[in-house]
C-alpha cells in the first residue's frame, strides 16, 4: 500500500514538473461578466486555459435556448473562428457534430465548458491546444421566445 502512495506521489509530482516545464511561464485571464441584460447574465471565463467556461443565468420566467451552431468561437484577431465542441467527443467523426441543445429553465442558471473547434486536434483521440494568449471569446446566440438575441463576450489570456 505504501509502495502505491509513494508512486502515486511520485507521478503526481513528475507530472506538475512536466506541465510547468512545458509551459515554462504563468497565464492568467481576465473575465467578463454581464448582469445588465433584462433575460439573462453571463459571465465567461477560462477553466484551466484550454477551455471557456460560460455560464448564463436565466432570469426570467420562460426557457432561454442556447442556439449552438450560431454560437462562434472569436479568436485574437477579433473575428468568429468556428464552433466548439463540448469536450465529451470520442471519435474522429464526431468534431463536427452538433453540441446537443442547451435549454436553460426558468430562474435557473447552465454552466458549459467549451473547446473550440479550431484549437482541437486528434492523435487516436482528442487533445485540445491552449487558448493563445491576447483575445479569446464567443459570439453567444440565445433564443428567448420567438426573439434571438446575440452577444460578444471577450477575455484577455495574458503572460504573468
Amino acid at each position: 500500500m505504501l509502495k502505491k502512495v509513494v508512486t502515486l506521489a511520485m507521478v503526481v509530482v513528475l507530472c506538475t514538473s512536466i506541465s510547468s516545464f512545458a509551459l515554462g511561464r504563468v497565464w492568467n485571464s481576465s473575465t467578463f461578466v454581464s448582469n445588465n441584460e433584462p433575460f439573462f447574465d453571463t459571465t465567461l471565463t477560462t477553466k484551466d486555459f484550454i477551455c471557456l467556461q460560460l455560464e448564463v443565468i436565466n432570469k426570467t420566467g420562460e426557457n432561454i435556448e442556447i442556439i449552438w451552431p450560431e454560437t462562434l468561437y472569436i479568436d485574437a484577431s477579433n473575428a468568429t473562428n468556428g464552433g466548439f465542441m463540448s469536450g465529451q467527443e470520442i471519435y474522429w467523426a464526431d468534431k463536427d457534430r452538433p453540441i446537443n441543445p442547451t435549454i436553460i429553465f426558468p430562474k435557473t442558471k447552465a454552466v458549459k465548458n467549451l473547446y473550440p473547434s479550431v484549437l482541437a486536434y486528434w492523435r487516436g483521440g482528442w487533445g485540445h491546444s491552449w487558448l493563445p494568449l491576447g483575445l479569446n471569446g464567443i459570439s453567444l446566440t440565445v433564443k428567448v421566445g420567438k426573439q434571438e438575441i446575440s452577444r460578444q463576450m471577450i477575455i484577455k489570456v495574458v503572460e504573468k
